[in-house]
């Protein structure tokens, strides 16, 4: 049942990028029939397809290149900033604040208590949304590294905080200080 719904996904989203690659064609195309101050959208797709010119349309890297020219076109056309599309790679996120020797097996257990607590929390909280998802995952990370019962800290921060710091290592740092404040508290009384 899982595998089919990912599936259902993955057909959906290609569905879905194919038809935005159209629209987002069909905008330059536009820009450049109708306006001639279209010229940086003339260039973009100029190397778009001079990018195989001598080699395989197969190779790895003109296809990596070609996805570049595609998403810069996108960001352009929907005006938004590709700094603003990075995203974090848990596991080196995990790694580098928490502890250098975990796995991605560690990883998709850590996923799956996120899964658990998010049962827990208001659905609606920007707490789980993706962006935040390598700190929540490396706190939970810090938790199970330290041996520490987290459930009643989730629930009491998400309780009070309905959003997080968009630096996902600043936001790491301020629930850890957060949690461990909670659990001296909860020791001493």
């Amino acid at each position: 049942m899982a595998k089919n719904l990912t599936r259902l996904v993955e057909i959906a989203l290609t569905i879905i990028m194919c038809i935005f690659i159209a629209k987002v064609l069909n905008y330059i195309y536009v820009n450049d029939h109708y306006n001639e101050s279209a010229s940086w959208e003339r260039a973009v797709l100029h190397d778009f397809y001079t990018l195989d010119e001598n080699r395989s349309t197969k190779d790895k890297s003109v296809i990596m290149d070609k996805l570049e020219v595609l998403e810069s076109l996108m960001c352009e056309y929907l005006h938004i900033n590709k700094e603003d599309l990075k995203e974090v790679d848990v596991l080196d996120f995990v790694r580098e604040n928490v502890n250098p020797d975990v796995t991605q097996e560690d990883i998709g257990l850590y996923k799956d208590m996120l899964r658990d607590f998010s049962s827990k929390v208001d659905e609606k909280s920007k707490l789980l949304d993706n962006q935040n998802q390598a700190s929540m995952i490396a706190i939970i990370a810090y938790a199970c590294d330290r041996d520490m019962q987290i459930d009643s800290w989730i629930l009491d921060y998400s309780n009070r905080n309905d959003s997080y710091i968009d630096d996902q290592v600043e936001n790491f740092q301020y629930m850890k200080c957060d949690m461990e404040e909670f659990i001296k508290l909860s020791e001493v009384a």
